[in-house]
């Protein structure tokens, strides 16, 4: 906030690793003995735990497994760009936001570990949504175009929009998964 000011939370990213982050503090809060409050805590951050884990798991896959790669792969002939886009991509702060943000939302699923139930995909997807239509309805139209991709006006955005929405599932699947995996 210092240097570029709040914008940035009103991304996907910065607000992945924030529910992720609230995750850590609820279940801090669960913890410490102070009564309604505690439970209260421990219920919101069940509440929040498959869309933690879901928009962590989006973040960090659409960044290392389509960005980075077409980054690398415009920059192919310009050693310049191409360096200073690796040396911004493994910044402190990069890492953070979209890698090290999903160990952690993992730590935290795997490490009290319970089923996902329909009750959290359906979270998630009203999370997942609501975003959606807060960058359509408010961040597009004020010309902050985070996610060109989600962008109406662009010919692949229903394939985009049903790829994400095939994702949360597919998340809530593998997560549901490595839990079950643990249980043989």
């Amino acid at each position: 906030c210092k240097t570029a000011g709040p914008w940035p939370f009103l991304s996907f990213t910065m607000q992945s690793w924030t529910l992720m982050t609230a995750r850590y503090v609820l279940d801090f809060l669960g913890g410490a003995n102070l009564g309604s409050f505690s439970e209260f805590s421990t219920q919101i951050s069940e509440t929040i735990r498959f869309p933690a884990l879901m928009q962590n798991s989006l973040t960090v896959t659409v960044w290392w497994l389509i960005l980075v790669p077409a980054f690398m792969f415009f920059t192919r002939n310009d050693v310049k760009k191409r360096k200073a886009f690796m040396t911004w991509n493994f910044s402190p702060f990069l890492i953070n936001v979209h890698l090290l943000n999903l160990p952690l939302a993992a730590i935290a699923h795997l490490l009290k570990p319970r089923i996902l139930t329909l009750h959290d995909m359906w979270i998630g997807l009203v999370i997942g949504l609501s975003y959606l239509l807060f960058y359509l309805f408010i961040l597009d139209p004020l010309g902050l175009h985070f996610y060109i991709v989600l962008s109406p006006r662009t010919k692949w955005s229903t394939l985009v929009y049903t790829i994400i929405l095939g994702s949360i599932y597919g998340f809530y699947r593998a997560w549901n998964h490595a839990l079950l995996e643990d249980d043989e």
